[in-house]
């Protein structure tokens, strides 16, 4: 009752005080995250993409759902489920902000939850495969590279693969 009790009254606040700008809004997000008001966040990230849909705020509102889904931080909403809306917004970003410092990193964590949390290897095969064309010189672009290498393969496979390159 209290959790809802306080999310009522930051919704009064938030609506009773006048529009505030989308950097103002990522900062009331962040310092709820702090406080453990997920859902408060939420509330807040998805109203900058809705109230500011073009704007910086947006793709970093975006990829800070991702990773809340991503991390199943909410608690009403099933493993899967949550995992789905974590692809849909880091594909979200990459989709609408491609030149946004977060859409490698989206692009990125939408190939890693399709290969290692859904088992979804063809999916992450194309996101992975189209991570290492579109940022060839990013700092990620080895690790979905190996990611390619090894996917499917169990640790012990791994292993045996890598062994196999450096004893050649």
């Amino acid at each position: 009752m209290k959790k809802y009790l306080s999310l009522f009254v930051f919704l009064f606040l938030l609506t009773g005080c006048g529009k505030k700008d989308a950097s103002e809004l990522i900062g009331d997000a962040s310092e709820l995250i702090k406080n453990n008001n997920i859902t408060g966040a939420v509330v807040l990230f998805e109203e900058i993409i809705k109230e500011h849909p073009e704007s910086r705020e947006a793709s970093v509102a975006m990829y800070e759902l991702g990773k809340i889904y991503q991390s199943k931080l909410l608690k009403n909403i099933n493993e899967t489920e949550s995992l789905t809306k974590a692809i849909y917004y880091f594909d979200e970003v990459y989709q609408k902000h491609p030149s946004s410092p977060e859409a490698p990193l989206a692009l990125f964590m939408k190939g890693f939850i399709l290969a290692n949390d859904l088992n979804q290897l063809d999916e992450a095969t194309k996101t992975y495969k189209l991570f290492v064309e579109k940022y060839p010189n990013h700092d990620l672009t080895s690790s979905a590279q190996d990611e390619l290498n090894y996917m499917g393969l169990s640790p012990e496979q791994i292993l045996q693969k890598k062994s196999s390159v450096t004893s050649k």
